[in-house]
């Protein structure tokens, strides 16, 4: 579910640059529902978006930055 919302608010808001609440959402979710949650919610997340806004090499470091984001 939390990955579903983040994943929405990201794409809600394209429009605007540089602001992105999927971290905002991530960090709940790890504090919420524990660091190991939080990890695999950060890497689910980012992975499934970038079919929205594009894969690249780059897809593996923002999972790694967005699952570490809640320690």
């Amino acid at each position: 579910m939390m990955c579903g919302i983040a994943i929405t608010s990201r794409a809600i808001f394209i429009w605007l640059p540089h602001f992105k609440p999927m971290t905002a959402i991530i960090i709940i979710t790890g504090i919420a529902f524990g660091t190991e949650s939080g990890f695999l919610a950060g890497t689910i997340s980012e992975f499934v978006s970038n079919f929205i806004f594009g894969q690249g090499p780059w897809t593996q470091w923002q999972m790694f930055a967005l699952g570490i984001a809640d320690f």
